[in-house]
């Protein structure tokens, strides 16, 4: 999403290293890279289980489902 991590093309060698290279000498200008702990809890909030369930939820209400005894 752009927010939570560097996005970089996979078969570009340099820009990875480059990405890399911004990230440990800590100049990369996504600040939340610098803060592995609230990195951790945003990366967990938008991709975690509880937010997985939440989703599968709507999509599946969406489609006259739903989940029953889900956590």
């Amino acid at each position: 999403n752009g927010k939570l991590g560097v996005l970089v093309d996979p078969d570009n060698v340099a820009e990875i290293a480059e990405a890399l290279v911004l990230i440990l000498t800590k100049r990369h200008p996504l600040g939340i890279l610098q803060d592995p702990q609230r990195l951790r809890a945003e990366v967990i909030a938008a991709y975690g289980y509880a937010r997985f369930v939440e989703v599968l939820a709507t999509h599946l209400a969406y489609c006259g489902f739903s989940l029953k005894g889900s956590r």
